[in-house]
């Protein structure tokens, strides 16, 4: 196959394209390539651009002012003169449909498959938080948040899914784990103490941090359970009690006091 070449568009000569889809510089040294994150080639020719576009610019006529590039064969890497054809973004979008390359709902590349979205909404209809459930997807929980409120990714037209129940299990052990500590739901438990026993603590008088300290539990644990309890009296009664002030006594002592 012969190749052509001719001037890329708005670089005054300095680089040229072939109609197979390479790049040259000034010097003639052939440039190399590279791919974005969506698979396209890509080159540096005093800015990055798309290889497709350079071709099509420099070979294919647009007299209709068309926007978009179609690859006829779906391959990315096939620049070639003849696999491509300017386009709407209609058409783009056809063309890709008719393969089943294309959905509507989901994007093509992520790191969520539509599958994990469709369970991840169904862990939080289920109740399950979004710190749960983002720490099973190891996902932020903002994108949690938008992906459950149809933010980020468009809700598809049926979102029945059955799940498996080992999903639900890991869910459920998550958030065991982080209502119980770092030893987990069957970690070591502090043990309640009798209740005959704490009542006899709080009418002693002692405080919630030596009830936790005699108990070996924790104060906001020992608040927790004396709260039920009655009121008791102070245990420390003030040694000099403030004596009752009457205050009309006190206004007929400063009226009757006479003046220096």
């Amino acid at each position: 196959m012969n190749e052509t070449w001719r001037s890329v568009v708005g670089c005054d000569g300095t680089y040229a394209v072939s109609s197979l889809g390479r790049v040259r510089g000034a010097r003639g040294a052939i440039l190399k390539q590279a791919q974005n994150s969506r698979g396209y080639c890509i080159v540096c020719v005093g800015k990055t651009r798309r290889v497709h576009r350079l071709v099509a610019e420099a070979f294919i006529p647009n007299p209709q002012g068309l926007l978009q590039i179609n690859h006829k064969n779906f391959d990315k890497q096939d620049n070639r003169v003849e696999n491509l054809e300017w386009c709407t973004s209609l058409h783009n979008v056809q063309h890709a449909q008719q393969a089943g390359r294309y959905s509507p709902y989901f994007r093509q590349s992520g790191k969520l498959s539509p599958a994990q979205v469709q369970d991840m909404r169904i862990a939080r209809r289920d109740k399950f938080s979004l710190s749960v459930v983002a720490e099973y997807f190891k996902v932020h929980v903002s994108t949690v948040k938008a992906i459950t409120d149809s933010t980020a990714w468009k809700a598809p037209p049926s979102t029945a899914r059955i799940v498996d129940l080992g999903f639900y299990d890991a869910l459920h052990r998550l958030r065991q784990a982080r209502r119980c500590g770092p030893h987990g739901p069957t970690g070591p438990r502090t043990p309640r103490p009798a209740h005959k026993e704490l009542i006899t603590a709080w009418e002693e008088g002692l405080t919630l941090a030596e009830i936790a300290a005699r108990f070996n539990i924790s104060p906001s644990l020992a608040f927790t359970i004396t709260r039920a309890l009655p009121a008791r009296p102070h245990p420390r009664p003030r040694s000099r009690p403030h004596p009752k002030i009457n205050l009309m006594d006190c206004l007929s002592t400063w009226v009757d006091t006479p003046a220096p």
